[in-house]
């Protein structure tokens, strides 16, 4: 992942730009999941019934294939936004651990 996305996303997770939303990529109004928000910060179209990442996007962004799923990563962050996690938590969770999410930062 470029390291320019990746602090637009930090930032925009840390910002009051987006409500929390739980279960899919966006509610239809301001509420996104935390890769929700990802995806608006890339410009990227999201499928407001969507709870994943689109594959191809995932690829090109670079996020971290676990075992025998790429979605894996992915699927943890989900997880931790759906069940455990504020925005501001997930961020300090990437900040600490980029590497457990996605494969390098990227100039």
């Amino acid at each position: 992942m470029k390291q320019a996305l990746f602090n637009d996303w930090i930032a925009a997770l840390r910002s009051d730009r987006f409500g929390q939303c739980k279960g899919k990529l966006s509610d239809g109004a301001q509420g996104r999941c935390c890769l929700g928000v990802l995806l608006e910060v890339a410009g990227e179209p999201i499928h407001v019934y969507g709870y994943i990442l689109p594959q191809t996007f995932a690829d090109e962004v670079g996020m971290r294939v676990q075992g025998q799923n790429f979605h894996d990563s992915s699927l943890a962050l989900s997880a931790m936004n759906d069940k455990t996690h504020t925005f501001a938590q997930i961020a300090d969770e990437l900040e600490a651990n980029p590497l457990s999410y996605i494969k390098e930062l990227t100039p």
